[in-house]
């Protein structure tokens, strides 16, 4: 016992684990014997753990039953552990399968007799793909459409000396065409659909925007002003370069970004922007630099690791996780304790499908992550792990229910 005790306080030590840790870890649960099993997540161990702590959550006595009925204990005697970090691995071995990922809790759960085990790669009868290509499009200043799944990579148009080109990465690129002047501001609009990947532009500035599924981001064709502005729907992450103006003295050009009445000011800085008309606030997350956040008359400046969140007026948190508000660029679903609502607004963008809630959904906290590649039932298995929720996949139809 000694060294399977070493290696689960490696692995229960480890936000992710890898394929090869999983496999272990769920031959342990079907390999091991009940007796067996109790010295490692049932007996002295979990019922200390439990005494002194007051709490109740409905996913930790979930998921401390499906353990019990692997080891053999009793329902009722299974005692509530609160969702709390540990030190001691014997501790974190009870409370891991609830706090460290959906996927590690997915492994954890065991298999009724009667019912195959399901593996990652065994296909659904019913099931939604991940989007698989990009399907954004561009209105141009003249009113014409240029859908970017239909061209091939090269120069696509020029407008006022400006080239619009596509480069072979999908990435669209504005490209102003040296000594030209500018006569007027012309406007494009990127448009990145739901269910379509993650769009990115480079502006004529040099800015690059990444573009999250269901949002729009509407900029000129070129920058000729004293100040660089745009405006934008549902969200965006902006890397922001320096510009200075000729117009006034060579001074610094502030970008200015506009969501629902709320203006985040910059001069060269990385920030993420989410303003989905369903989200109860505008959410601006700074990760490097410094933005200005203004709405109406009230106007706040932000850190790099704070977050303004913006409705009838500006609340500023602190050290918020800043690889969850950026999972989505980076290809991830990850929540850090978030309701079921708050997840399944993002899976149908990503997804593009239509969500209906059967009853009210229960007031439950969800932590986890799992790339957005994988197909949409892949993440309702490790949801419905929980055992406090459930879906029904109807075409491009998703019924919750608690």
């Amino acid at each position: 016992m000694e060294n399977i005790e070493t290696r689960l306080a490696h692995l229960f030590s480890k936000k992710e684990w890898t394929s090869e840790e999983h496999e272990w870890f769920l031959e342990l649960l079907q390999t091991k014997s009940p007796a067996e099993l109790q010295q490692y997540f049932a007996g002295d161990y979990l019922a200390n753990l439990s005494k002194g702590h007051a709490g109740n959550n409905q996913m930790a006595q979930a998921l401390l039953q499906q353990i019990h009925h692997k080891t053999g204990m009793k329902t009722e005697e299974a005692p509530v552990v609160p969702l709390m970090p540990a030190n001691k691995w014997w501790r974190v071995a009870a409370v891991a399968v609830m706090v460290v990922t959906l996927g590690l809790i997915y492994t954890m759960i065991p298999n009724r007799k009667d019912e195959p085990a399901i593996s990652r790669n065994q296909p659904s009868a019913t099931d939604v793909k991940a989007p698989v290509s990009n399907r954004a499009m561009i209105t141009l200043a003249d009113g014409n459409t240029v859908y970017l799944d239909s061209i091939n990579s090269g120069h696509l148009v020029v407008q006022d000396h400006v080239k619009l080109v596509k480069l072979a990465s999908g990435e669209i690129v504005y490209k102003t065409e040296s000594g030209e002047t500018i006569k007027e501001i012309q406007y494009n609009t990127l448009f990145n659909p739901r269910g379509s990947q993650v769009a990115t532009i480079s502006l004529s500035d040099g800015t690059r925007v990444w573009l999250n599924a269901g949002s729009a981001l509407t900029y000129p064709v070129a920058f000729t002003s004293n100040e660089r502005k745009v405006s934008i729907t549902g969200e965006a992450y902006f890397e922001v370069t320096t510009s200075f103006s000729s117009q006034s003295g060579g001074q610094k050009r502030p970008f200015k970004v506009e969501a629902n009445g709320v203006v985040t000011e910059v001069l060269g800085t990385h920030f993420n922007v989410n303003s989905y008309a369903d989200e109860p606030d505008v959410k601006v997350t700074l990760l490097e630099g410094a933005v200005r956040i203004n709405k109406n008359n009230a106007s706040e400046l932000l850190s790099p690791g704070e977050q303004a969140q913006v409705s009838s007026n500006i609340k500023i948190v602190k050290d918020v996780d800043l690889e969850e508000i950026m999972a989505w660029k980076n290809g991830r679903f990850q929540f850090g304790g978030v309701g079921i609502e708050e997840i399944m607004r993002q899976v149908s963008r990503w997804y593009d499908v239509e969500v209906i809630y059967e009853g009210k959904p229960m007031d439950q906290h969800f932590r986890g992550s799992i790339q957005r590649e994988e197909e949409v039932s892949e993440l309702f298995k490790m949801l419905e792990a929980t055992g406090v929720i459930h879906f029904k996949i109807e075409g491009k139809r998703i019924t919750v229910t608690p």
